[in-house]
């Protein structure tokens, strides 16, 4: 009897423990996060299915090239800290290209778990940049000459940017063509550009792509490219420059090639001038304002905002012959944090591409164009142009032109304006009462619904708004039945040895009677 009973408690322990046993798993920590170069940001690392009495050991694994972390590592989570916030700073931009460089890898271990790491990727932003690009291009050259190409990185910035690294790049393989490092852009200069040439002997005929790739400590990096034609000994260059010179195509059997030319620039504005004693743009601004005539406060105003706001434009020149037709094309870019209202661009077209404007095919979607003369030279304005918004202006004629007349354009920048742009919320719209959850705390949408304040901090988590109520695992639940099933077996057990102990002592009426005779 005691025997059977024992098997039975033994046999319960052992089918029911397993059926409880539950598994950790880690996906509440980050994936993704944003830090400003030189700033820090918290990243939640959280595991869900720590038991009592166990600890997770967590370690990361990542690059110091661009990240530091600021808090200890490795750390533990148990089930009563099962999340942890880790500080990281970004210490550079130099892996902006380079993702693997950027995230970090976390790992855990526990006692008899196996727990799949996670990774959080770091995007590293910064309000500076670099831009790239190859002068004279595209390049051509006979097989064997010398070839020279040039790249200029150029910044709008008001700081220094430093640790300038060039990653160079050919397809096919180049000679002679390595990575430039370890420079500097100083803020001081006035045009704020650095420049690298490599000079190297045309290889095999055959069409490569040069590409370069910049990246520095302290800005946004670019990326340029270009191509190199390189025809057979005895055939003249297709087009393009060698070594800084224009070629435009050469005879053929059959006939000449159609010549083509290409270039692009990125200059650096200066603020505007000519408003100050141009009476020609001054009537030009007031017909486009169509608020009368400039009092010498509107033109103050005017020329001060020229000066704020230039360095804020990032420019792009582009030309192109092709087809009996020469095009260029302006690109400009607006940097600023603040919307510019009636937004303008006085241009001085260079007598060597149009004598006049009766000659000009000009194009500037959105824009109000008018011409100031026919020098020829255009005010164009746009109401308002917001911080990212990019306006393309081009001028085409029926003629070929040289290239090198994208360098004797005269740009001014100008803006009736600047307002601040309206501070974003956490969340863009939510409804008034709502509520949410943030990580472990509940927030609550405010009356106007712009934004939220917080309401509560959750102890063990919060759910579609609300925080949540310890919940009791599996684990324990099957504890208590096991506990619950044992006391019952230990309670039949006793019982049933008591009840046998009992007959065993107590003599039974038979006996009792034959001792009495």
């Amino acid at each position: 009897m005691k025997g059977r009973l024992f098997f039975i408690t033994l046999a319960l322990m052992l089918f029911a423990h397993p059926a409880v046993q539950a598994a950790i798993t880690c996906t509440g920590t980050d994936s993704v996060k944003t830090i400003a170069v030189g700033e820090t940001g918290d990243i939640t690392v959280s595991c869900s299915g720590i038991t009592q009495g166990t600890t997770v050991t967590v370690n990361a694994q990542y690059s110091s090239s661009c990240l530091s972390a600021r808090d200890a590592i490795p750390f533990s989570l148990t089930y009563d800290n099962p999340s942890a916030q880790i500080t990281f700073e970004a210490t550079s931009m130099a892996c902006q290209y380079n993702p693997a460089e950027r995230t970090i890898t976390w790992s855990f271990t526990a006692p008899g778990e196996s727990i799949s790491s996670q990774t959080t990727t770091v995007t590293i932003t910064s309000p500076n940049s670099v831009t790239a690009s190859f002068l004279n291009a595209p390049y051509s050259a006979t097989e064997g000459d010398s070839v020279t190409i040039i790249l200029e990185v150029s910044t709008g910035a008001t700081v220094d940017i430093t640790d300038v690294d060039v990653d160079m790049s050919t397809n096919p393989t180049i000679s002679g063509i390595t990575d430039w490092n370890d420079n500097t852009i100083f803020s001081s200069g006035t045009q704020k550009t650095i420049q690298k040439s490599w000079t190297f002997t045309a290889p095999s005929p055959g069409t490569y792509t040069i590409s370069a790739v910049v990246t520095t400590q302290n800005a946004g990096g670019d990326q340029a490219s270009t191509i190199l034609t390189v025809s057979s000994s005895g055939a003249a260059p297709s087009g393009g420059t060698t070594g800084g010179g224009t070629t435009g195509g050469g005879a053929m059997a059959g006939g000449l090639l159609p010549r083509e030319k290409s270039a692009s620039r990125k200059p650096v504005l200066v603020p505007g001038v000519g408003l100050r004693n141009n009476t020609k743009l001054q009537a030009a601004i007031e017909r486009v304002l169509a608020k009368g005539k400039l009092s010498e406060e509107a033109k103050e105003n005017l020329l001060r905002l020229s000066e704020s706001i230039t360095s804020d434009i990032e420019v792009q020149r582009n030309f192109r012959f092709s087809n009996g037709s020469s095009r260029i094309e302006n690109r400009y870019k607006y940097k600023g944090q603040k919307k510019a209202k009636n937004f303008m661009i006085y241009e001085k077209v260079p007598k060597t591409f149009a004598q006049s404007s009766d000659n000009i095919t000009v194009s500037a979607p959105g824009a109000r164009i008018e011409v100031v003369e026919k020098d020829p030279e255009y005010l164009f304005l746009y109401d308002e142009l917001q911080p990212g918004d990019e306006v393309v202006i081009t001028y085409t004629v029926d003629e070929e032109v040289d290239e090198s007349v994208i360098d004797s354009f005269g740009t001014e920048i100008y803006a009736e304006s600047l307002e601040e742009e309206a501070a974003p919320t956490e969340e863009a719209v939510c409804t008034p009462g709502e509520r949410r959850c943030f990580d472990n705390e509940v927030r609550e949408c405010n009356s106007e619904g712009t934004g939220w304040f917080p309401v509560e901090t959750c102890q063990y988590g919060c759910s579609n708004g609300a925080c949540q109520q310890r919940v009791i695992s599996p684990i324990d639940y099957g504890s208590w039945i096991i506990m619950a099933i044992i006391i019952i077996i230990v309670v039949i057990t006793g019982v049933a040895i008591y009840v046998l102990k009992t007959k065993e002592k107590t003599p039974s009426m038979k006996s009792v009677e034959i001792g009495k005779f």
